[in-house]
């Protein structure tokens, strides 16, 4: 279990890092003509430039805040780990429902790229919370 949650912990710190600097956002310009014959059996002609760059120069203040609770919510599991078992699953649960819940916000945008450190928390969790004996 603590296995998990330092893994999942780390992986979404780098997810978020990676978000952040690596280039990821992309954004295309340009149009799809038809040129040919006029019933358009011909190709389109494509003049479409994309340019992908990271999300540190989008300039959205509420994407930089969801990336950041992602990434305090990993360094926060991982350091619950330090805590006595009660209070560090309850941190932990938090951590890992935080997460998951910010990457379900953020489906349709970033969340892909940080549905497997949300996974390996959750994860983590409900295999903390197996009793030893059954």
């Amino acid at each position: 279990m603590a296995v998990l949650t330092v893994i999942g912990g780390l992986l979404e710190v780098a997810s978020v890092l990676g978000v952040l600097f690596l280039p990821v956002v992309t954004s295309c310009a340009g149009r799809l003509t038809q040129s040919g014959t006029p019933s358009g059996s011909a190709p389109p002609s494509e003049t479409i430039t994309c340019v992908s760059y990271p999300y540190l120069g989008h300039g959205n203040p509420l994407g930089y805040t969801l990336l950041a609770l992602v990434a305090l919510a990993g360094v926060v599991a991982i350091a619950s780990l330090r805590v006595s078992p009660l209070p560090g699953a309850i941190v932990r649960w938090a951590a890992a429902v935080t997460s998951l819940l910010i990457t379900c916000v953020m489906a349709f945008g970033l969340g892909p790229y940080l549905l497997p450190g949300s996974f390996i928390m959750l994860l983590a969790v409900v295999i903390g919370s197996i009793p030893r004996g059954a």
